[in-house]
């Protein structure tokens, strides 16, 4: 396990060195699966975080909320575990239409070891939910407010007002950094897999991009479908 860290430094000597050996799934199994997780508890500590900021009577009726976000962060987790397995098997597909040879399993291998860079900004994310402190101040949005009695055109500038002050706490300081250190380690991790597609299947960097990139647009196409079918 502990080896895995040389993709950090050297990947091409190390995804080299990968190939000569036989596939061994367990090492990227931990580091994608452990990534996952702990990604998933940032994700819910820093939920947590901002609603103990909710006013003690109203956070007595979020409990059907968090039982909502409990379950969007267990679909997430297993469609991200999916995406990994089966996304593997499209890009073993991919390459081998642009003329490459080479194994599934040896894809599925070196991309989650690939997800290293992920792991690491998973445990610094933790760091931050950790010390994550929100300024959002609901407090003031429901002093006064008799929710119960409430006309439409009184809950919809009520609605307004909570959207403003979740947004402004989405763009504070601390989201913003959470957020720039998530796109340079996905990117770092896009890179390592544009790596194991070209080790795995001896195909050119620009044809292991092109496979790389296809994957990602398809996904981004059936994501955008599944959200279409849901809001009906």
């Amino acid at each position: 396990m502990a080896e895995a860290l040389e993709i950090l430094w050297s990947p091409i000597r190390f995804m080299r060195a990968r190939c000569r050996e036989d596939i061994k799934l367990a090492a990227p199994f931990v580091i994608f699966v452990g990534a996952l997780m702990i990604s998933v508890i940032d994700m819910a500590i820093m939920y947590g975080r901002v609603m103990d900021r909710m006013p003690a009577r109203v956070q007595e009726g979020l409990s059907m909320a968090n039982l909502g976000f409990g379950i969007s962060l267990f679909a997430f987790a297993i469609n991200m575990f999916l995406f990994w397995v089966l996304g593997s098997g499209i890009l073993a597909c991919l390459a081998i239409l642009l003329d490459g040879e080479g194994e599934y399993r040896r894809v599925l291998q070196l991309s989650g070891l690939a997800h290293l860079p992920v792991l690491v900004f998973s445990l610094l994310g933790l760091v931050i939910a950790l010390t994550y402190r929100p300024q959002v101040d609901f407090e003031r949005l429901f002093i006064n407010r008799d929710l119960k009695n409430m006309s439409h055109a009184q809950k919809t500038d009520f609605s307004q007002s909570l959207r403003k002050e979740v947004f402004k706490e989405t763009n504070s300081t601390t989201f913003k950094l959470v957020t720039s250190l998530r796109y340079t380690f996905y990117i770092w991790t896009m890179v390592l897999c544009v790596l194991a597609v070209h080790f795995a299947f001896q195909l050119p960097y620009v044809k292991s991009a092109c496979s790389v990139v296809g994957l990602l647009v398809l996904y981004v196409l059936l994501e955008i479908t599944r959200q279409k079918l849901m809001s009906g």
